[in-house]
């Protein structure tokens, strides 16, 4: 196979006649495209998609005898990194990251996709970039098989979300794709701002997040709110926000994609799995994390961002665009008082779809930088 390959999550959406959450029609524009599902896509849900005959999953190229190694994979602190200035918050980030499956998961997913670069070595991979551990990883790995990667700016990148910053990363550029493409302008200025090269950016235009569609605005009609995939956080947003059902006002949850959160729906409280264009006419938006709050805004609806207590909710909104901050404490008065905010300009945060550019990405397989 000479073509480019998409490697994306198992997301719920995504079809097997071409459309993929993350890439929306990408695979219909180029055929020539294949699709690899992450490890996190179950197997019989990756047969769904595979029907397409242009999907697998990198579950095929993982082996039995790598299992024994994962059952003590975790992350150990070095001596230094435990007697650094910052040795008590590595070791404590250590401890809760031990406590649940994500080292060897990642691990596994690393090991699978290693496998497949090696077996296969692919002309070019493009996949929803975020600079996780797992796509250092393949970045490193993909460079050093002469493979050409192209990350994709595909979702928001807040003010807090230093993890795109090429300081975060232990080798620095080393671990950044050779490109990455944005969807925007908001977005990209952050990432020269972080230190990203000029060079390695360009705007491919909004794929993924829905553009404004005149969403119908009722001041006396339900408050939509978008549950994040942080447990934790939606158990504080459903106690906040709950009680309000039991006062008489309509409640619409929308529980993350990739997430179920099970709650009981009542008279007034209601679960939803309708995006945002689709919803009946809506007073307000709760978000918390996610890209729900930034299409509410570029709707002009008004939104609130809730900030759960004694803990960080990464602000997903670029530099230009703000929504109101709310807590336990202050969410049911704010919901009281609600405001329409002024519709932003879009071509300040989104572009339109430029195929040229993926074109051009797609077929520049040979252009690498080189550290």
């Amino acid at each position: 196979h000479s073509g480019p390959v998409l490697m994306v999550f198992g997301h719920p959406d995504s079809r097997s006649d071409g459309y993929d959450v993350y890439f929306g029609d990408i695979m219909k524009k180029f055929p020539n495209t294949l699709r690899m599902m992450h490890t996190d896509c179950a197997v019989a849900r990756a047969k769904e998609l595979a029907e397409d005959n242009r999907t697998a999953s990198l579950h095929a190229w993982g082996q039995l005898k790598w299992l024994l190694s994962l059952i003590f994979t975790r992350w150990r602190p070095t001596l230094r990194e435990r007697h650094s200035k910052d040795g008590l918050l590595i070791q404590r980030a250590a401890e809760i990251e031990g406590s649940g499956g994500s080292a060897a998961m990642n691990r596994w997913h690393m090991m699978c996709q290693d496998a497949w670069l090696k077996d296969r070595k692919p002309n070019c991979i493009s996949w929803p970039w975020e600079n996780h551990p797992w796509e250092r990883a393949l970045t490193r790995s993909a460079r050093a098989l002469n493979i050409p990667t192209i990350g994709f700016q595909h979702t928001v990148i807040g003010a807090h979300m230093f993890g795109q910053s090429p300081a975060s990363n232990a080798d620095g550029f080393n671990s950044i794709p050779d490109q990455i493409i944005c969807n925007g302008p908001a977005y990209r200025n952050q990432l020269v701002d972080w230190g990203i090269p000029e060079d390695r950016l360009s705007i491919g235009g909004n794929l993924r997040l829905a553009e404004p569609q005149k969403l119908q605005y009722d001041a006396a009609g339900p408050i939509f709110v978008a549950l994040p995939g942080h447990h934790r956080f939606s158990n504080e947003i459903m106690e906040a926000v709950y009680p309000l059902g039991k006062r008489g006002r309509q409640i619409l949850f929308k529980t993350h994609p990739m997430y179920n959160y099970p709650f009981d729906e009542t008279e007034f409280v209601h679960r939803t799995r309708a995006p945002l264009h689709e919803l009946p006419p809506i007073s307000a938006v709760v978000h918390c994390l996610g890209t729900v709050g930034l299409e509410a805004l570029l709707n002009g609806m008004p939104t609130f961002r809730y900030r759960p207590r004694g803990d960080i909710a990464m602000n997903i909104l670029p530099p230009n665009l703000e929504s109101e901050a709310v807590d336990f404490d202050t969410i049911a008065q704010a919901l009281e008082s609600i405001k329409k905010p002024d519709m932003p300009k879009l071509e300040d945060i989104l572009s339109p779809i430029n195929y040229d550019v993926w074109q051009e990405a797609f077929s520049s397989g040979s252009r690498q930088h080189v550290e």
